[in-house]
């Protein structure tokens, strides 16, 4: 099954759950449940200051020796998407939202896995909004070292544009593990 139709509605209830908790001026607290792997259980911390933008997601109950990799969707404008922003917008000419590979990592036994990363400079505008996926690339391929790189560094999607987001030798390789969405703090 294709994971952009399950992507598009947990996107809705994402939203509505998220609720954001400010734990920190300048900072949105909110859920990253399990979606395509329910077994997860996490959360993120989005901080945006004149420094740029941070992002930590702590994540419990992944798969031990599995790759995962930290997302970060910005929604400049979400006016602009009508309704609802969804994943169709991603994929237009000029798309309505900017997407950065944050951090990776490769779950140990206790399943237990803090990703984090920054956007410097980065000043989001008033009313955009921030979508935060973990998407998970099935077990950490160590035979092969160019694998195990596209495992870590890539999307492993060529729908997005191949051959350096995913190739069609490989096909489409991960699952949207976990997902989580805020409003800019």
């Amino acid at each position: 099954m294709s994971a952009k139709p399950i992507f598009i509605s947990m996107v809705l209830l994402a939203l509505l759950a998220a609720g954001p908790a400010q734990a920190d001026a300048g900072c949105s607290d909110a859920e990253l449940p399990g979606l395509q792997e329910p077994d997860i259980d996490g959360s993120f911390r989005l901080c945006a200051n004149p420094n740029g933008v941070t992002l930590q997601a702590n994540l419990d109950g992944l798969q031990a020796g599995h790759a995962y990799t930290l997302w970060l969707f910005y929604w400049d404008d979400p006016a602009a998407c009508g309704e609802a922003c969804d994943i169709a917008h991603l994929f237009e000419d000029n798309p309505l939202a900017v997407v950065s590979r944050m951090d990776s990592g490769i779950a140990p036994r206790n399943g237990k896995l803090v990703l984090r990363g920054s956007v410097g400079g980065l000043q989001p505008s008033e009313g955009s909004m921030w979508w935060v996926a973990v998407n998970g690339h099935g077990e950490a391929d160590f035979s092969d070292g160019r694998k195990l790189a596209r495992q870590l560094m890539t999307p492993e999607d060529p729908d997005l544009g191949a051959p350096h987001l995913g190739n069609h030798v490989d096909g489409p390789s991960f699952t949207i593990a976990a997902f989580g969405a805020a409003p800019t703090p």
